[in-house]
This record gives structure tokens, C-alpha cells and sequence, in this order.
């Protein structure tokens, strides 16, 4: 098992961060998307029909590990490999390529 920070701010081409508004107080701020939280997310929901039974609940126990401690998430070989190819399938190669450089840092 490999510790992982992947509380790491998601960049757009061009290098500024992508950014979500969400409402605190009251008040919109606008906050940094992280690649933890649609690393987690796509972990989250994943339905393809070519996941057994297995791989969605291990998918959902890594899913529960991010989110408990983005900053520091053990992850094993095997866990990034999964992670890798269930990522490759929902984003664009420029948002990929920042996941893969994180989970393989």
C-alpha cells in the first residue's frame, strides 16, 4: 500500500484551476475542484455493466477511503490500476493525465 495526496486542485488547459461556486453562509464562493472529489465520485457511481458484483463494492470501499482522507489515502498497486482504467473511461485526456500523475506520484 502506497500513500496518496490526491487533495490536489484539478487544472484547465492553460494551467488556471477549474472551479466550482458552492454556497456557504449564505453567501456563493467559489472553490477549487479536486481531483480527490472526482477521483471519489466516479469510484462513487460507477455503474458499467463490465464491473462484477466484486469490483463495485471494492470501487465503493475505495471510494469511502478518499473521502475519509484525500490527503493521505493508502491505495495498492492493484487499487491504482482499477482507479486508472475507470477514470480513462469518464474524462478527457487532459483531466487524466493529471489523475494518472497523481495516483502515480
Amino acid at each position: 500500500m502506497k500513500k496518496k495526496n490526491l487533495k490536489v486542485a484539478l487544472l484547465q488547459f492553460g494551467g488556471a484551476e477549474f472551479t466550482t461556486t458552492v454556497v456557504v453562509d449564505g453567501k456563493e464562493v467559489k472553490k477549487p475542484v479536486m481531483i480527490s472529489d472526482q477521483i471519489g465520485q466516479v469510484l462513487w457511481l460507477a455503474a458499467n455493466s463490465e464491473l462484477s458484483p466484486e469490483e463495485k463494492y471494492k470501487a465503493f470501499k475505495i471510494a469511502q477511503r478518499i473521502a475519509a482522507n484525500p490527503e493521505a489515502v493508502e491505495l495498492s498497486s492493484e487499487e491504482i490500476a482499477m482507479i486508472k482504467k475507470m477514470v480513462a473511461q469518464v474524462f478527457a485526456a487532459g483531466v487524466y493525465g493529471q489523475m494518472v500523475d497523481v495516483l502515480e506520484k
